[in-house]
């Protein structure tokens, strides 16, 4: 088996799997720190859905300070809804196999870069043209508060003084005012995983009215800082990938809208996960019509 779980007295699980430790549990809605703000319609979305399916499929991804990973949608959800608890797994953040990643923009109706530069401009920005994709990336790592854009094969920089852009948090919300602007210009706004501009044939796919914006590569302490210090994140600035997440777990909501304590929803929980048998699935399969990249443990109801 490659996997084992822990009782933790009257809390949950630890779970080990392959040299990964994951602790599922209960937590106070009111005890997370968001690092990123939503996407309203997104949000409604997911209330919507949570309001006729009548179950949480799956966990909040929290690190060890309660800082909120992956399910910020969710996590908000639950606190627009009132509800108190909802079910977490948490990581420690820092562990070398968490890997932090982006969420990229793609831009359609963008006919030329004349509307986009006007807008960077308008913003106090300069951008740069640069030869290719490896040459943008080297820039961006060396300031970590630029960004790039990629228009077909043609490739630039796009770079702010320290009076506009002074950390992490204040590059986002830059781009995401600029994106905001031409969206109000008719362009469409779509978000990808930065992988897909390092996959074959991307550039060619690309329609001539396609622009994609490589956003800032920032890092988990910058994450941690911007907590720290109150702020939060643009929508869709960071995409963790964890070695090995846990899914399927399908806690009734109708529990979270009880007047019970603490206490008494991670006892609930624990005999929740006692009744469920638990597989291992490697990366790369398909799970409910969508295929991940990352280890699924699956929660199964025993027959």
């Amino acid at each position: 088996m490659s996997h084992s779980m822990k009782e933790m007295p009257g809390q949950g699980f630890v779970i080990e799997s392959k040299g990964f430790e994951l602790e599922l549990g209960i937590a106070g809605v009111e005890s997370l720190f968001f690092h990123e703000r939503v996407v309203h319609g997104l949000l409604e979305d997911l209330m919507a859905e949570l309001s006729k399916c009548g179950i949480l499929k799956n966990p909040v991804i929290i690190d060890r300070n309660n800082i909120v990973l992956d399910g910020n949608h969710r996590a908000f959800a639950f606190k627009k809804l009132g509800l108190r608890f909802i079910p977490t797994c948490k990581v420690d953040y820092f562990h070398r196999d968490i890997r932090l990643r982006y969420w990229f923009r793609l831009l359609r109706g963008v006919d030329s870069l004349i509307m986009v530069r006007a807008r960077i401009e308008e913003a106090g920005g300069t951008l740069w043209e640069v030869a290719n994709i490896e040459t943008l990336e080297d820039k961006m790592k060396e300031n970590p508060y630029s960004w790039g854009i990629q228009k077909g094969h043609s490739f630039a920089c796009v770079l702010f003084d320290g009076d506009r852009v002074s950390d992490a948090v204040s590059a986002y919300d830059t781009l995401e005012g600029i994106q905001g602007k031409l969206k109000q210009r008719g362009v469409e706004l779509e978000y990808i995983p930065c992988s897909r501009v390092h996959e074959e044939g991307f550039s060619v796919s690309l329609r001539d009215d396609e622009l994609v914006i490589l956003t800032p590569l920032i890092t988990k302490e910058m994450v941690v800082e911007a907590v720290k210090a109150g702020k939060t994140f643009a929508p869709k600035s960071t995409r963790h990938l964890i070695p090995v997440r846990p899914v399927n777990v399908n806690t009734p909501i109708g529990w979270f809208e009880e007047d019970i304590s603490l206490e008494e929803m991670k006892g609930r929980f624990k005999a929740l996960l006692e009744s469920k048998g638990l597989l291992r699935l490697e990366p790369g399969h398909e799970f409910q019509g969508r295929v991940y990249d990352e280890a699924l443990l699956v929660f199964r109801d025993e027959i």
